[in-house]
């Protein structure tokens, strides 16, 4: 059953007590929430109801605008299909399931990366930790500084860029931000690609020799 986001329900279990001290026979009716809403659940419902009045917020609106801008030069280069969202970040495919390239707005300000999301996690380690040998040809390729994390307490790992600083409320960065997203996601695929592209190990590599890791990367 479907209710509208502005409904909400809960569950109350009656019971009765006795109190200490109390005359006999005498008793008070007792309520206990069992069931209260999941606030959560109602925004996320919320916020992928694209298109119908009144269930945007207004900050998701103005990541709706921002992507808006985006959008034309990411189909440009051919990196996406979709349109803008609603939401902080903005998804495009590798060309594999188990990976993502990735533009968002966060806490310190805005990222660009690569994201291995394949579902077991210690794939991901395997795949990063091939990248992460060749953290200083990446990076020289790329031509700045990037940071490769692993992300000890998640699934994922990932190789980003950072800038600090913007607020998606701040409409005069919007340029700048863009600009800065379409450059750092270019050079970023570009330095990936210059090393062999994205790995596709399933185990951790043992052995550095170089024809033993030229298996490891696809065609």
């Amino acid at each position: 059953t479907h209710t509208d986001p502005t409904i909400r329900f809960f569950g109350v279990r009656l019971a009765a007590v006795t109190l200490d001290g109390a005359p006999s026979g005498l008793i008070a009716p007792f309520l206990e929430l069992v069931v209260k809403p999941n606030e959560w659940e109602k925004v996320a419902v919320a916020a992928t109801s694209h298109g119908s009045p009144g269930r945007t917020t207004p900050t998701q609106e103005l990541y709706r605008e921002f992507w808006s801008q985006f959008e034309p030069l990411a189909k440009q280069r051919g990196w996406t299909n979709a349109s803008a969202p609603a939401q902080n970040w903005w998804n495009m495919p590798t060309g594999q399931s188990a990976a993502i390239w990735s533009v968002s707005y966060a806490m310190f300000g805005c990222r660009s990366e690569l994201y291995l999301q394949h579902p077991d996690p210690d794939v991901n380690l395997a795949r990063w930790g091939v990248l992460n040998g060749k953290e200083a040809e990446i990076k020289a390729a790329f031509g700045g500084e990037l940071i490769f994390d692993d992300l000890p307490n998640n699934k994922g790992c990932r190789v980003e860029a950072r800038l600090n600083g913007p607020k998606i409320a701040d409409k005069a960065q919007w340029p700048t931000v863009i600009n800065w997203m379409i450059d750092t996601q270019e050079c970023l695929r570009k330095a990936i690609d210059s090393v062999g592209g994205i790995p596709t190990v399933t185990a951790p590599v043992e052995d550095s020799d170089d024809d033993q890791l030229a298996e490891l990367w696809p065609n």
